[in-house]
């Protein structure tokens, strides 16, 4: 098995891993980001940053391929994006985060200790 997958995360992210209930995070698929890179049973290290000195460690447990929408449609919407009003306003925050694509990743964690 590969090492640990590393996920810097921005500060708002990460708290919603941390206390919000977040389970699923989204990439651009692409590079670090592939069914290669991306798969069920894989340590994950999520962290604020390149250098915080908080981790959280879970596994990977599902991985979706696909749009946007796809991704949506699979995930609950609270786990995915817990601040969200919609999954539309969801969608349109991750398309401006992310940039525009027609493949993302989408890979459900489980949390270490939660």
């Amino acid at each position: 098995m590969k090492e640990r997958l590393f996920v810097p995360l921005s500060k708002q992210p990460y708290l919603d891993f941390s206390l919000n209930g977040k389970e699923v995070e989204i990439r651009k698929y692409g590079r670090n980001f592939t069914e290669k890179t991306v798969f069920s049973g894989r340590r994950i290290e999520l962290r604020l940053g390149y250098s915080g000195k908080s981790a959280i460690w879970g596994n990977i447990e599902e991985v979706i391929v696909g749009s946007l929408d796809d991704i949506f449609k699979h995930y609950e919407l609270a786990n995915v994006e817990p601040g969200a009003n919609s999954k539309e306003d969801a969608i349109s925050e991750n398309i401006q985060l992310l940039g525009p694509s027609d493949k993302y990743i989408g890979f459900s964690i489980k949390v270490d200790n939660r």
